[in-house]
């Protein structure tokens, strides 16, 4: 009687210790479930939200599009931002870019975009984040994609040097063609690691030059650079970065599904 007694408590013991650890994977699983999202846009609505988004910003130096506050279509909860051959203010073409200059910005956190880009000669699509304040200048690229190699995607870390000097960390993966059908890109910035998803899938990490100010959301469709190139006769227009929806999550946390796989070149 007393062997069994001893028996019993003993599994007894066993089912309440199984019960805690049940009872913890899923407290650790809801709160994974119950990421805060801080920033969200699926683009529902008639037309775009300006009480978030900024459509106005300057061109790059020797990019040949003027980012026109026109330049966008919504349909269908989509977001089409269109480049097209339309000279304005003494550029030969017209495209579009949103940001989230002085209406969000954020510290650290997961920053998600669901697009479809363009395929075309001269095309530069990018996700990017950008400091809120003074120098230092600091930027990540959550991805930058060239419309002649639409199977390649660069991820970067931008600062500056102690003697002001423009420096960078660019990374690259080639996989599939990304101008078929809609991806994922993201980035999970915490302190002292920059790491990238593509599609869920880790492809990138970087633990220097880490960022640690608040920074905004930046997305647009550059036409022509000298990175690379300018637009030719095979290059269609009207082109657009279609886009589904951005997510931006609280600092920490991280949404569910994703893969560490790392496959990493760096240029």
């Amino acid at each position: 009687m007393k062997l069994a007694a001893i028996r019993y408590g003993r599994l007894l013991l066993g089912f309440i210790a199984l019960a805690g650890i049940v009872a913890f994977v899923f407290q650790a699983t809801a709160r994974v479930n119950e990421c805060e999202l801080t920033f969200s846009d699926n683009f529902d609505g008639p037309q775009l939200d300006t009480t978030r988004w900024n459509v106005e910003y300057p061109s790059g130096r020797t990019e040949k599009q003027f980012y026109a506050p026109d330049a966008f279509e919504l349909s269908n909860g989509r977001l089409r931002i269109k480049a097209d051959v339309r000279p304005q203010q003494g550029y030969a073409y017209t495209s579009g870019m949103i940001t989230t200059q002085h209406t969000f910005a954020q510290q650290y956190g997961y920053f998600e975009i669901r697009a479809q880009i363009p395929h075309g000669q001269g095309l530069w699509p990018a996700f990017w984040l950008l400091h809120t304040g003074p120098l230092p200048w600091t930027e990540v690229d959550v991805f930058e994609i060239l419309g002649h190699d639409t199977h390649k995607v660069y991820m970067s870390n931008h600062w500056r040097d102690a003697a002001s000097q423009h420096q960078a960390l660019t990374q690259s993966f080639t996989g599939s063609d990304l101008a078929e059908g809609f991806h994922t890109f993201a980035v999970d910035w915490t302190p002292g690691k920059l790491d990238w998803y593509i599609d869920g899938v880790k492809r990138a990490e970087a633990t220097q030059h880490v960022p640690a100010e608040p920074m905004f959301i930046l997305v647009n469709l550059a036409v022509g650079g000298q990175w690379h190139g300018y637009p030719d006769a095979t290059t269609r227009f009207p082109a657009y970065l279609d886009i589904d929806y951005i997510h931006v999550y609280a600092p920490g946390c991280q949404p569910p599904g994703l893969t560490k796989l790392i496959n990493v070149r760096p240029s």
